[in-house]
């Protein structure tokens, strides 16, 4: 798995403003292949992760600050690539499952065939001209498809971490209806508006939910990509995996030419995540959201670009 606040996905938008501004909902996340540094690897606006901040709310960026100094246990040793870089690991071949596309089939995207190691399935109605139906997505180790009912006690208890209510907009408290109506009511509104897809990212062997990782437009062919991770899930890729899944999809079936990236400066596990995934750093905004520490805080910004 929002507005355009922070990453703790409760809604978006009917239009959204191309500027660096972004939306809420609560993603925080700290996954890579290599041990996670000490904070969340959390971004954009799933379920519960953030987009870039608006004023009086916190978000996990990209940023294109200077590098993070080399630690005993690096996320990603190598530096960001140059701007519009699109370098990626070695991914884990994926299938999607279910429908591919929506109203932005008009524009000429990708309605069937192989892309990337997916397996799209084709239309079986011409194309949709609405909304999104959620999709299933399968990669080596995890299972991401739609939150349901079931998965409430997952997320509210997930999002009882510090570094999830710090990096990313999510209500603090969280209370259990927090996550009822994350799961019940913002979510599904989300994917039927045509705005917002968020899926859990569950592990295929223990069925345990690793995380949240979302898409969320921004403007026409920018989109967003936040995530939050499990506490007890990080530091194994896992983040990395399920976030290359979600934007290969989003290659393959949304209108859209540049995926951008937010966190709050300092979240180095969201950031890890990102660098693994090809974003260049682009810049750091200086106290552009106010957390939910109260406090104003810089935020990195990043962005990836079509393959």
């Amino acid at each position: 798995m929002s507005t355009r606040t922070t990453r703790s996905r409760t809604g978006g938008p009917a239009t959204r403003d191309p500027r660096p501004e972004r939306r809420g909902d609560g993603r925080a996340a700290r996954d890579a292949t290599t041990a996670a540094p000490p904070t969340a690897e959390r971004t954009g606006t799933c379920g519960v992760s953030g987009h870039r901040p608006t004023a009086g709310t916190a978000r996990s960026l990209t940023a294109s600050s200077p590098p993070i100094p080399s630690t005993a246990t690096p996320t990603n040793p190598n530096p960001l690539p140059p701007s519009g870089a699109a370098s990626r690991t070695t991914a884990p071949t994926s299938t999607i499952s279910g429908p591919t596309t929506s109203k932005h089939d008009a524009r000429g995207v990708v309605r069937g065939g192989a892309r990337s190691g997916y397996s799209l399935s084709p239309l079986v109605d011409g194309g949709h001209t609405a909304a999104m139906d959620p999709v299933t997505l399968k990669t080596d180790r995890l299972l991401l498809r739609a939150f349901a009912p079931a998965d409430v006690d997952a997320v509210h208890e997930a999002c009882q971490d510090q570094d999830i209510q710090l990096y990313t907009p999510v209500p603090v408290p969280y209370r259990r209806a927090d996550a009822e109506k994350l799961v019940g009511e913002t979510l599904p509104a989300q994917w039927a508006e045509d705005k917002d897809y968020t899926l859990g990212a569950f592990r295929q062997d223990t069925g345990a939910l690793v995380g949240s990782y979302c898409l969320t437009l921004i403007s026409r062919g920018v989109w967003e990509l936040g995530y939050w991770a499990v506490k007890e899930q990080r530091g194994r890729g896992y983040s990395v995996e399920a976030a290359r899944a979600l934007c290969d999809w989003g290659w393959a079936t949304l209108d859209v030419h540049r995926i951008e990236w937010w966190a709050m400066a300092g979240n180095t596990g969201s950031r890890a995540v990102a660098e693994r995934l090809g974003f260049a750093l682009e810049g750091t905004l200086r106290n552009r959201g106010i957390a939910n520490d109260g406090k104003p805080h810089d935020w990195w910004v990043g962005g990836l670009l079509r393959p």
